[in-house]
């Protein structure tokens, strides 16, 4: 009797292990301080509001980035936030969001993890003058490890949205009371 299961499984096996064979050169060309450099040109880019650093993260063509947002003022999580699908979308909005809210990382809040599927853990401070003032950001970075090129970004964003400093908008100083977010 003929067993469809064990076909169909097999089938997969070797369609898992024909996509996950690397060769010695592929494993070695993506090293973890090629991947660090990658998530650091990134973090370059927030501060530097420049379209040529942007140009030199290592995207794939379809990455995307999106983020998880936590406002303390809150203390839930808002609706994820997709701000990229494609490798250009995500160079354009780390430029224009970064001009816009005059975004700066400071190098010495930078902390990076190697995770041990390959991925790259980034931890730091983003200080924003114009709208978030002190936020706590982490990112995971995926990375194609044939191409060692950024696949995808998830990020977790949390800290003072609108509440500290205390804005001086009459409706904004409201919320803030009602929400006890006041410093």
């Amino acid at each position: 009797m003929f067993n469809y299961a064990l076909v169909t499984f097999l089938c997969f096996v070797a369609l898992l292990s024909v996509d996950s064979v690397f060769t010695l050169e592929e494993r070695q060309a993506c090293t973890y301080a090629r991947r660090q450099s990658g998530v650091a040109q990134e973090i370059k880019t927030i501060s530097s509001h420049f379209l040529a650093d942007a140009a030199e993260i290592p995207l794939a063509p379809l990455a995307s980035r999106t983020f998880f947002v936590t406002p303390s003022e809150l203390g839930v999580a808002l609706p994820p936030i997709n701000v990229g699908l494609t490798a250009d979308t995500v160079r354009t909005e780390l430029v224009i969001l970064g001009a816009v809210l005059n975004a700066n990382v400071p190098a010495h809040s930078v902390h990076y993890i190697n995770n041990s599927n390959g991925s790259v853990t980034v931890d730091f401070i983003q200080i924003d003058s114009n709208v978030l003032p002190h936020e706590q950001v982490r990112e995971i970075h995926e990375f194609d490890q044939r191409s060692c090129q950024i696949t995808k970004i998830t990020g977790y964003v949390h800290g003072p949205v609108i509440c500290n400093p205390l804005p001086t908008n009459p409706t904004l100083i409201l919320l803030c009371n009602e929400l006890g977010a006041t410093a």
